[in-house]
């Protein structure tokens, strides 16, 4: 083999080497196309102590016998204040469809999901002086708070601004309808059949962790904070909502 010839052979591998390293660095850099997925997750709620205002009229608190004529004053007056339900703490179950935008690190979604909590007391608490301004209630409740939620969800992922080993912080929330649902069935023991039902808007919001845990699988942790506005009562029954869910992508 004369030098000439090797020193063409040496020549051809090297250009060989860097033609195939500058194609490679001109390569495209695959991007996201954005994949559909569904999902299911439960947890646990816990729902606030939220009150509806009341005004009872003075009247009922005085005996018709010390009433002199129709036209005589009351003998108190009106009293009013504020009567709250107290739960145990309850679940939370749903699922998800959705779909995230490829690189944007958003995903919007469409999700139902139920939550509810027995019934364990409430506590009226007074405006005035009346019983030295405040009642407390804890009789033996049985019956339950259960809410269906409709909601259209948009989270923002932050797995495509810094790598975390597969974990991915996100954040957002959701707006939609609630449907609510107190149902009692006894008090101290007693049968008492009572049940009140409204339709509100409702609102969440909240974060979590996103774990990969295998191609097109992952694991939610997240927190949720849940309102929804009830006219009846003046007031929007909130939650706290710890979950753990599971995603899949398709």
């Amino acid at each position: 083999m004369t030098k000439t010839f090797r020193a063409l052979i040496l020549s051809g591998a090297a250009l060989s080497v860097w033609g195939g390293s500058a194609l490679a660095a001109d390569a495209p850099v695959p991007v996201d196309p954005g994949h559909f997925y569904a999902g299911v997750f439960g947890g646990a709620t816990w729902f606030s102590e939220n009150g509806a205002d009341f005004t009872l009229d003075g009247s009922a608190f005085t005996p018709e016998e010390t009433v002199v004529a129709p036209s005589a004053p009351s003998m108190h007056p009106d009293v009013s204040g504020n009567v709250s339900l107290d739960t145990d703490t309850g679940f939370l179950i749903g699922g998800v469809l959705g779909y995230a935008w490829g690189d944007t690190g958003l995903r919007t979604e469409l999700e139902l999901s139920y939550s509810q909590a027995n019934l364990d007391g409430f506590d009226i608490d007074w405006d005035s002086n009346f019983h030295n301004g405040q009642v407390n209630v804890d009789p033996d409740f049985d019956g339950d708070v259960s809410v269906t939620y409709i909601f259209g969800n948009l989270w923002y992922d932050f797995g495509h601004v810094f790598d975390m080993g597969g974990i991915t912080p996100y954040i957002g929330g959701g707006l939609g309808v609630g449907f609510v649902d107190i149902d009692i069935d006894a008090i101290q023991g007693v049968d008492f059949a009572a049940s009140g039902s409204e339709t509100g808007f409702a609102y969440q919001l909240g974060g979590g962790l996103m774990w990969n845990i295998a191609d097109n699988v992952a694991l939610d942790l997240g927190y949720r904070y849940r309102g929804v506005a009830l006219n009846d009562y003046d007031q929007s029954l909130t939650s706290q909502n710890v979950l753990l869910g599971i995603n899949f992508g398709f």
